[in-house]
């Protein structure tokens, strides 16, 4: 059988007949995300929800005992990056959650080799915004970027530059490309046509390393207002390219 989530909405049921102890396994959220042409921790950030009110209804319902299995030894198998980020969710959740757990009189075990998670990862946003007056500064933050990735390859790393007719400007976000094969977001605004004499900024762009997964999204819908705020004549543009995991 099956029946809505939502409170108030199930069948009348013979409380005597419901099971004490219900478990579920948490599975087919990256399944679920691939359908959808959706990164697959948008799959799990929806199958948190759906434990959410899970939860809920199983509560409402009076089932004393909730087990869920989310996360097995050979999810280690998986893409560094996509464990990370999975493991990121879960205290996320967790954190915003136990309040109301707790209120509702709702005890948390967590039980498994859980000795074996890791510890919370290091993360952090370093933007990178240099003159670019010498020329020189172009190759010195390629390097910056370079060795700080070898140092903190969690960090997110946003770096500005600006559209200007000289070939380092020009060339710079291939070369920022070659930084990292995935997860990277370049993003660029073109306000005008380039100046007659070829001196002046006519646009900038941004280029981040392992950026948040909903960004490339939100800046495609929110870049066309920039362009038609901020352009100066029908040159104005924009750009975004994003390649994920």
């Amino acid at each position: 059988m099956s029946i809505s989530l939502a409170a108030g909405t199930w069948p009348a049921l013979d409380a005597a007949s419901l099971p004490r102890h219900v478990a579920i396994i948490m599975d087919g959220n990256r399944r679920w995300a691939r359908e959808r042409g959706l990164p697959a921790i948008e799959g799990h950030r929806r199958g948190m929800i759906a434990l959410r009110h899970v939860t809920r209804a199983a509560s409402d319902l009076g089932i004393k005992a909730l087990t869920v299995y989310g996360f097995s030894t050979e999810n280690w198998n998986r893409d560094e990056r996509e464990i990370s980020l999975l493991f990121e969710l879960c205290v996320h959740f967790a954190r915003n959650e136990l309040i109301e757990l707790r209120r509702n009189n709702v005890r948390v075990r967590v039980i498994g080799d859980w000795e074996s998670l890791p510890p919370a990862p290091r993360r952090a946003l370093v933007l990178l915004d240099p003159s670019y007056e010498d020329k020189r500064d172009y190759s010195r933050t390629l390097r910056c970027v370079e060795e700080s990735l070898k140092r903190f390859p969690t960090g997110t790393y946003a770096v500005w530059y600006p559209q200007v007719k000289r070939p380092e400007s020009q060339r710079f976000p291939d070369q920022l490309k070659q930084l990292q094969k995935d997860n990277w977001l370049h993003v660029s605004l073109t306000v005008s046509n380039p100046p007659a004499d070829g001196f002046g900024l006519f646009g900038s762009g941004m280029f981040i390393l392992n950026p948040p997964y909903t960004l490339a999204k939100m800046l495609k819908e929110q870049m066309p207002w920039l362009v038609k705020t901020l352009g100066e004549d029908k040159a104005a543009t924009f750009k975004v390219e994003y390649r994920g995991n």
